[in-house]
């Protein structure tokens, strides 16, 4: 067997540890009141796009259950609102992955699963008849998901799109 095919699924997995941490511990100081970007939703759309919509609800998966418990949040919340979004991420997983990846489709594709993301997540945890359920959507579906595409715009743009842009 080739430890190739293994280790593209794997490499995701090495990023989400560094990337679950600086999630934890410095995103809150970006944040806006209580609008925080989810860098962790971003790497579980990369890797819906890059590998395809099982890899990548998979993924979704473990990242939000692993999530939910170094957070303390209520458990399977986040990992039911990233698998959601790793599904629908992976829609957009074609033969060519450098038009998704490498260009301004990537941050629609971003803010689209952001949106899911937020809006499942604030369902789950903040289930209540007496909350407004368009001003929940409002503030705790579309704002994060905008901040989230705004920081993978930042990403987008400052990546090198050839192999030795970063020699020039």
């Amino acid at each position: 067997m080739n430890n190739n095919k293994y280790l593209k699924y794997l490499l995701p997995v090495a990023y989400l540890i560094p990337l679950l941490f600086v999630q934890v511990v410095f995103v809150p100081f970006i944040s806006i009141e209580t609008i925080i970007p989810d860098l962790i939703l971003i790497l579980v759309v990369h890797t819906a796009v890059k590998h395809g919509q099982i890899p990548g609800t998979l993924f979704g998966f473990g990242a939000g259950l692993i999530f939910d418990l170094v957070t303390g949040n209520m458990l399977a919340s986040s990992a039911l609102a990233k698998t959601l979004a790793g599904f629908t991420a992976g829609y957009f997983s074609t033969n060519r992955i450098d038009i998704n990846l490498g260009s301004y489709r990537f941050i629609f594709i971003i803010v689209l699963a952001a949106f899911i993301n937020s809006s499942t997540f604030a369902l789950v945890t903040n289930f209540d008849l007496n909350n407004n359920f368009l001003k929940l959507i409002f503030e705790q579906g579309i704002t994060p998901a905008l901040y989230t595409g705004f920081v993978s715009a930042i990403w987008v743009f400052t990546i090198p799109k050839k192999q030795g842009d970063w020699l020039k």
